[in-house]
């Protein structure tokens, strides 16, 4: 909603300083998962907590998963995932 409201302040508001100004713009990423009904929480809606849900040696519960959405949002590829470039790796470093 801030993002909205960055872009039709100046048109809505135009004799007022934006106070949205400064915020950076925001990319959304979506990613298709298979078998997320197994990471869902009671609402049956993926649950992040539950995908990264860590053991107490601290390693991932389904860490095989967990690998798989890694190598998939950071192998080369034209899709601008945030990883899917060492340009984009190395500046979210």
């Amino acid at each position: 909603m801030e993002q909205e409201a960055k872009l039709r302040w100046a048109t809505e508001k135009p004799d007022e300083q934006n106070p949205y100004e400064t915020l950076p713009k925001v990319n959304m990423f979506t990613f298709e998962m298979n078998n997320k009904e197994k990471y869902a929480d009671e609402s049956r809606s993926f649950n992040f907590k539950e995908f990264f849900r860590v053991k107490d040696d601290g390693k991932f519960v389904h860490e095989s998963d967990v690998n798989k959405f890694l190598n998939e949002i950071s192998r080369p590829s034209e899709t601008n995932y945030p990883y899917s470039t060492e340009k984009f790796r190395n500046h979210l470093r």
